[in-house]
């Protein structure tokens, strides 16, 4: 029995621990609890080790079968080697991994320690990465600094998550929705990168842009600095799976075109507009009213329907506090003639 258990090994290689998880001995529950109370600081390391050992015994995904099975082998030889008499007579030699060995205690001990060492890491790299999450409801603006100082503005309906042990080495966020960043540069130049998608990332050193990753669009526009798009390609009968790449310059739009791997590429003369929302604000210029109703679902949680097809064809330049869409609405009828209707989230445009 060990008494002084200092990492997860110490418990994972001792036979009294092991029997305390694997059994129900009213004695070794009474030891146990008496051990968390005497040492709390250790209960963390106490859970862990617990978690890991019954993760031994039962099938998962951090070893291979056939590893976790010798490793559940030599921890069962160990706990049965800790009570038993020496033997008087050498181990017959055994036959293990293909080689010969002599089974002793020290052997099984050693060969222990090697497969949980290898366990513990599979286990603590299959662990899920906690994340830090931040999201807005329909119509909400949100603006937050991330831990390296830069600054991301959240649009409605969206979300943005990073590792809650943030890494500067590594500044990495994923993104749903809609968000204008404002990207602090570094003295070491570490790159920034934004996953839009499984397959799009977004990679900067120091910069301003709008990402707009909805299900109908998948947009970036730049307003100062230079950033990388990234786009995972995957494999045909033509070609092999890669990455396309394209750099966009100060007022470059991007969009991927839904279901492939191409970029459309154009240069707008007011990229800040895209932004508007950290500013409260709706701004639109020559936009056919399709795309105001794509914004207004996007962002506000609007079905909108034209009573007309061509209706939708009409192109609307102004700008609306983000709070005041009845001010849109009635710019509508005032300068297509039409007449808006709102029941709940539903509008109809005829």
């Amino acid at each position: 029995m060990k008494y002084n258990y200092a990492t997860l090994q110490d418990f994972l290689l001792d036979a009294h621990f092991l029997d305390w998880v694997y059994t129900n001995d009213p004695e070794l529950e009474k030891y146990w609890e008496d051990w968390q109370a005497a040492n709390p600081n250790k209960q963390l390391l106490l859970k862990q080790a617990h978690q890991m050992a019954l993760e031994l015994k039962n099938p998962g995904k951090s070893l291979n079968p056939s590893d976790k099975d010798q490793l559940w082998q030599k921890l069962t030889v160990l706990r049965k080697e800790d009570t038993a008499p020496p033997e008087t007579e050498p181990a017959a030699p055994k036959q293990l991994f293909g080689f010969t060995w002599l089974l002793d205690r020290r052997i099984a001990a050693s060969l222990a320690a090697i497969l949980v060492t290898a366990f513990l890491w599979f286990w603590l790299i299959n662990q899920p990465v906690a994340l830090v999450q931040h999201a807005t409801t329909y119509g909400q603006i949100k603006t937050l600094i991330l831990p390296d100082g830069s600054q991301v503005t959240l649009n409605g309906n969206s979300a943005i998550s990073f590792p809650a042990q943030w890494n500067n080495n590594n500044r990495e966020v994923a993104l749903q929705g809609e968000a204008y960043f404002k990207v602090m540069h570094t003295p070491e130049h570490q790159k920034f990168k934004v996953n839009l998608t499984d397959q799009l990332q977004i990679e900067v050193l120091g910069t301003s842009f709008t990402a707009t990753t909805r299900p109908t669009k998948t947009r970036v526009v730049l307003t100062e600095g230079k950033v990388k798009l990234a786009l995972a390609t995957p494999q045909t009968k033509e070609h092999a799976p890669g990455t396309s790449e394209t750099t966009l310059k100060p007022g470059d739009l991007v969009e991927v075109v839904p279901r492939s791997e191409v970029f459309v590429k154009t240069q707008i003369a007011n990229p800040e507009i895209f932004g508007a929302f950290q500013q409260q604000k709706m701004v639109f210029e020559d936009t056919p009213l399709s795309e105001v109703a794509r914004t207004l679902q996007d962002n506000y949680g609007y079905q909108v329907k034209f009573a007309q097809p061509g209706f939708a064809d009409k192109k609307f330049t102004g700008t609306i506090p983000a709070n005041r869409l009845d001010l849109l609405f009635k710019a509508f009828e005032r300068l297509f003639h039409l007449k808006v209707t709102r029941q709940g989230k539903k509008i109809l445009i005829r």
